[in-house]
């Protein structure tokens, strides 16, 4: 695993294990836009834009596993201050339920149109319908 690297993420980002953020992750997805695409098995179906830490699909409360962002730590635990991990949010991430460990930069800022980030967290009641 090497630090560094650039992802610009204006769609959904749907996390459904462990993501470890060593490089610039850039979040311009809003959760309030809609992104349509087709899934074999459901046909077309609809996304929230943005981040989505969440969990494996068709589990019950009982069965929720929450996932995992790391920024700037990689899969061994080791935190290198010297290549910061940079996380610029300038849409919105929802944690549904899940953990976001940071051991980097996290800016949660505007952008040019005004629209500053959200960091949202649900419960499992809230989430699971």
């Amino acid at each position: 695993m090497k630090y560094g690297g650039l992802f610009d993420n204006y769609g959904c980002l749907s996390l459904k294990g462990i993501l470890y953020v060593l490089g610039t992750l850039n979040n311009y997805g809003k959760y309030n836009d809609i992104l349509k695409a087709y899934d074999p098995d459901k046909n077309v179906i609809e996304y929230h834009r943005g981040i989505q830490v969440t969990w494996k699909d068709d589990v019950t409360q009982d069965g929720v596993e929450p996932v995992v962002l790391n920024v700037g730590i990689d899969s061994d635990g080791n935190v290198n201050m010297n290549k910061r991990a940079v996380l610029n949010n300038y849409g919105d991430i929802v944690l549904v339920p899940g953990t976001f460990n940071l051991y980097g930069v996290f800016n949660n800022a505007a952008e040019t149109n005004g629209y500053a980030g959200h960091l949202y967290k649900c419960t499992v009641t809230e989430a699971i319908i």
